[in-house]
């Protein structure tokens, strides 16, 4: 969570309410699209390229840090030589409505309880032409589920 100044109840809630978030059993992440934020929704006229500033430190070596666009990996964030570091600047092509995060993954370690590392942010939205964004196969895919566990019943 991201909070300026000193941590208090009332900005860590805020924090949370904004959209200024990540969930973590290991792994932090710092993500930013130009100077938007977590929890930020970013407005373009049209289709264009956005900077992307990803970071991600871990104690325990990770496997994979990716931006994702929609849902879908579009740049994988190169690690460090001990897998512990990942930093990646680059540009990302934003041709419709949805929303950018960031995710990191690692295998588990014996000093580490809890098995796999995993870590993803909240996102950073955007909207292109006034569009909103269309999520139509993550619908039916949870209407399925929906239904499967309405027979399971």
């Amino acid at each position: 969570m991201k909070i300026d100044g000193p941590l208090d109840y009332g900005k860590w809630i805020e924090g949370l309410r904004t959209g200024r978030s990540f969930v973590t059993n290991g792994p932090m992440l710092e993500f930013s699209v130009g100077t938007a934020q977590l929890g930020d929704t970013i407005k373009l006229d049209a289709a264009r390229e956005l900077a992307v500033i990803a970071k991600a430190q871990s104690h325990f070596p990770m496997a994979k840090v990716e931006v994702l666009y929609n849902g879908e990996v579009v740049a994988s964030v190169p690690l460090s030589d001990n897998k512990q570091n990942a930093t990646i600047e680059n540009s990302i092509k934003i041709d419709r409505s949805g929303w950018l995060a960031l995710r990191a993954s690692g295998p588990g370690n014996v000093d580490h309880p809890v098995g796999s590392l995993d870590a993803h942010t909240s996102s950073i939205y955007v909207e292109v032409a006034g569009s909103p964004a269309g999520a139509r196969a993550d619908a039916e895919f949870f209407l399925k589920w929906i239904d499967r566990l309405s027979l399971a019943l």
